[in-house]
């Protein structure tokens, strides 16, 4: 790949993983839980998001509808929302103050409000040591010794739940992005822009399958835990600790500053006082918690995903 191309890919998976993938809460409940057969459903989230990701570059200009852009809304809302939480809940972990988890949470979401007026300068270097850190967790985590013998055991599968969830998810990452893929849009060729969303693609498919493959060693034990990939970092002690933590801010970063280029990008006029109407309303659906946010609203947020793109 070139390196406008690598660049591009980058920014937009900073996007799309966010603290729900870093933690394996998301790939737990949309893939691993079912089994052999989660392979496929990355495999096809892969495929999606490579399509999904052309079809937005190729676009001339963006079209968005009232009723389109008040999905949308509702959709950033509850990413950021339950972003926000995570950082709140990370800053309650990590830094020693009584408020610790309210002032983490409001000051990550201020520096990503501001920081999303020009997303692609800082995207970048930022996707570049989220990809390295999330390799690094990968490769240690395949060093615990797996409970294959249990994960080999023949799991009941709906798989028409199963792929609909995960279609579901695939539509609700790109979406997320939607920010980012309006400013690549206005540069590269068509030729550029068919690399973009082919890498893409591959990317979303190989991030997925190699965190899959680890939860799948450990599924009987991880099938419940808030945060999978945590659970098995915490056997490496502190230095384990403090992966986790920076892997898991960067990723609620990255992910927060494009749901708030996205939502920027819908606002016509009064940006400004619409984004404080935006961060306000945030620190509310933040209250509901990360947990509750992702296992709850994420599939409804998927097909409402799904509605964005039908109108």
């Amino acid at each position: 790949m070139d390196m406008p191309t690598v660049g591009a890919v980058l920014c937009l998976t900073g996007a799309m993983v966010g603290a729900g993938f870093a933690s394996g809460r998301e790939v737990m409940a949309f893939f691993s839980r079912y089994g052999g057969f989660s392979w496929a459903l990355c495999a096809l989230v892969g495929a999606e998001t490579g399509l999904l990701t052309e079809r937005i570059l190729r676009r001339d200009r963006e079209q968005t509808g009232l009723a389109v852009t008040w999905l949308l809304m509702l959709l950033y809302l509850f990413l950021a929302g339950g972003m926000t939480a995570a950082s709140g809940a990370l800053w309650a972990l990590t830094v020693p103050l009584h408020a610790a988890r309210t002032l983490g949470g409001g000051a990550t979401l201020l520096l990503c409000v501001t920081v999303s007026r020009y997303p692609l300068k800082i995207m970048g270097k930022l996707g570049w040591g989220l990809g390295i850190l999330l390799l690094t967790a990968v490769i240690l985590c395949y060093l615990i010794p797996s409970q294959a013998a249990e994960t080999e055991q023949a799991r009941q599968t709906d798989f028409i739940p199963a792929v609909l969830r995960a279609l579901g998810y695939g539509c609700m990452n790109v979406t997320l992005s939607r920010g980012i893929l309006n400013d690549l849009r206005e540069h590269g060729t068509k030729k550029q822009k068919k690399r973009i969303a082919l890498a893409s693609g591959l990317t979303a498919g190989g991030l997925l399958m190699m965190e899959n493959g680890v939860l799948l060693r450990h599924l009987p034990d991880l099938q419940d835990a808030a945060m999978p990939m945590v659970m098995l970092l915490r056997g490496f002690g502190k230095a384990g600790y403090i992966l986790s933590a920076a892997l898991l801010y960067i990723s609620v970063v990255t992910t927060l500053i494009a749901v708030c280029g996205g939502v920027r990008a819908l606002l016509p006029r009064d940006t400004e006082k619409g984004m404080i109407l935006f961060g306000l309303s945030v620190c509310c659906v933040a209250l509901l918690g990360f947990e509750g946010i992702v296992d709850r609203w994420y599939p409804i947020l998927g097909w409402l995903c799904f509605a964005a793109y039908l109108i």
